[in-house]
């Protein structure tokens, strides 16, 4: 067995001039935490580009069905009108003239007619500044804006879509009044490439799509909370799955002990604990005369005797002992930071436990002894096999003495 350790250790050791790769690892909470934290960012921000996505779609679409609206409503009034309201929007009464009467009717009408337009009205750019000629709202109410006076300085989007002269959409923008968005159409006389005027339909932008993108908080922050719960509670099954295997891999099959390879690895830390002048003790433990009473009482029988031997030994020792089934009827107890004394009480009261049970068997109770060998850790170990071929070296000796013994 010892040999076979060798072996198993060999192609592990690096040759003494390659350079040592430190690396470091989080510990398993903060991993999983952390884990789950990039997945709940990569869902927030996938699920945020999702929604801006659709609401830059419901963006275009609702500029695209203002603009046609506004285009329609342009087609309706006469340029000649127009041109004739502008003539005489600086003149004493404008509002007097039947022209006027005619056009505002109409587009008191559009708006009427409009479930969001609130206001309707024809404007054109003079010097940077964007100038009433015709408002649909009533003379007296605060929003009216008189014919000739300018409502507001253009802004570089207004400007820019006057000197195209063609119809565009442009906003949102805060005023006094509210947040709106404003299609502009061109009125074009017959066969002109100059718009007399344009005609501006306002509509309020409070629940515009790309505008009002905070109204999508809500559904997105629930929307984020769900989808990192999901991705946290995957990841705990995944942590909680990936455990379970690693516990099934360093576990006896039978009785449920810790196997070979957790014992190697546990006697690798107790071994760099000793080189701190924190020894360890380890004991190889083996049944007597296991391969009669197997032969004898049925290799049933003789699994019940391994399992009750090992929860022995399992209850007899402290949290952090190990204990491991290391062979067929070979069990190995790893105590860390346990003197060589220490060992040997802990020995006598396991060899103790062993004698006074009495294992069923059948109808029969079967009594069972072990030989024990304890190896003492010390700055000098270097290897697992070195504490192990000590340990089974002193388990000979127990068992030469007859058995039911300790060395």
């Amino acid at each position: 067995m010892v040999e076979q350790l060798r072996q198993e250790q060999e192609p592990e050791q690096e040759p003494k001039q390659a350079p040592k790769r430190v690396s470091v690892r989080l510990p398993a909470p903060a991993a999983r935490m952390l884990r789950s934290a990039l997945a709940a960012a990569a869902i927030i921000a996938i699920s945020w580009g999702v929604i801006y996505l659709g609401a830059a779609r419901a963006d275009q679409a609702a500029r695209h069905n203002l603009l046609m609206r506004a285009r329609a409503s342009a087609a309706l009034l006469d340029p000649g009108d127009i041109a004739d309201l502008i003539q005489h929007a600086s003149g004493p009464s404008p509002t007097s003239s039947e022209t006027f009467v005619r056009v505002l009717d109409r587009l008191r009408a559009l708006c009427e007619t409009s479930d969001d337009a609130r206001f309707v009205y024809i404007v054109i750019p003079v010097d940077g500044q964007v100038v009433a000629i015709l408002d649909s709202e009533p003379e007296d109410s605060p929003n009216y804006s008189p014919p000739g006076q300018s409502m507001y300085p253009a802004t570089p989007g207004q400007m820019a879509l006057f000197a195209s002269v063609a119809a565009g959409v442009e906003g949102p923008r805060t005023d006094p009044w509210g947040t709106w968005i404003t299609a502009y159409a061109p009125i074009t006389a017959n066969g002109g490439n100059s718009p007399v005027a344009f005609l501006a339909m306002d509509v309020d932008a409070s629940a515009w799509p790309k505008y009002s993108l905070v109204q999508w908080a809500p559904i997105f922050l629930t929307v984020a909370f769900l989808a990192a719960l999901a991705v946290f509670m995957v990841i705990s099954r995944y942590n909680r799955e990936s455990r379970h295997a690693r516990y099934l891999a360093e576990r006896d099959y039978l009785t449920g002990l810790a196997n070979r390879a957790a014992l190697i690895r546990a006697i690798d830390r107790a071994i760099l604990q000793a080189k701190k002048g924190k020894p360890s003790a380890l004991l190889a433990i083996d049944i007597d005369n296991f391969k009669a009473l197997n032969d004898t009482h049925g290799e049933a029988n003789g699994n019940r005797v391994l399992k009750e031997v090992g929860r022995i030994f399992r209850s007899a020792t402290r949290i952090h002992d190990l204990v491991a089934r290391f062979g067929a009827d070979t069990f190995a107890m790893l105590l860390p930071e346990t003197p060589f004394a220490g060992a040997k009480t802990v020995a006598a009261k396991l060899k103790g436990n062993l004698s006074d049970t009495k294992i069923r068997a059948g109808t029969r109770s079967i009594q069972v002894t072990g030989s024990f060998g304890i190896a003492s850790s010390s700055k000098a170990t270097s290897k697992p096999a070195d504490l192990l071929r000590m340990a089974e070296k002193a388990l000979k000796m127990a068992k030469k003495r007859g058995g039911n013994q300790i060395a």
